[in-house]
């Protein structure tokens, strides 16, 4: 179980084998991390941190603690990262673009992002649905309401479809 604890004075990474058992104190610098997210093997572990200024997407070294950036090239601000259950080479997350958020898709293999959402509607929060290739992410739309989305990451010029009406 990974943990994003403050009782150092800021926010940390800290591992826990069991509930019940202590957590242990992975990362130790001045950055706040946040939103730990597991590779679906369980072997890495990605976090939201600040060290270099902005929110930005970190590989965790989890015996060291050693934060090593991943290189999405899409925004100044990159954060809520969501692994694919299915491809371990993709993490969907949300980044800030032209004065909103959108969702984009990093890929390990190619080292690439793309922008999976547009428009002056924000787009957040994604999270993958278990086949691997639908997420589903928050929409905010200008007059302050929000909506569930659904994507397919794999279609040509798929389109977000709502999964329920403005009123939600």
């Amino acid at each position: 179980m990974a943990l994003i604890l403050s009782t150092t004075g800021n926010p940390e990474l800290w591992l826990a084998a069991q509930m019940n058992s202590r957590p242990r104190r992975v990362t130790k610098n001045k950055s706040n991390e946040s939103g730990p997210c597991w590779s679906p093997d369980g072997r890495r572990l990605v976090v939201t941190s600040d060290a270099r200024g902005k929110p930005q997407l970190y590989g965790v070294n989890l015996s060291s603690g050693a934060l090593t950036r991943i290189p999405t090239n899409v925004s100044g601000h990159c954060s809520e990262a969501a692994w694919n259950p299915r491809d371990s080479n993709k993490i969907a997350f949300t980044a800030a673009m032209g004065g909103g958020f959108q969702v984009c898709l990093y890929d390990f293999g190619s080292r690439k992002s793309r922008t999976l959402t547009t428009g002056v509607s924000h787009g957040l929060q994604p999270c993958w649905v278990n086949d691997g290739r639908h997420l589903i992410y928050t929409q905010r739309l200008r007059s302050g309401s929000q909506r569930l989305m659904i994507l397919d990451t794999e279609g040509e010029g798929a389109k977000p479809e709502p999964l329920h009406g403005e009123n939600f």
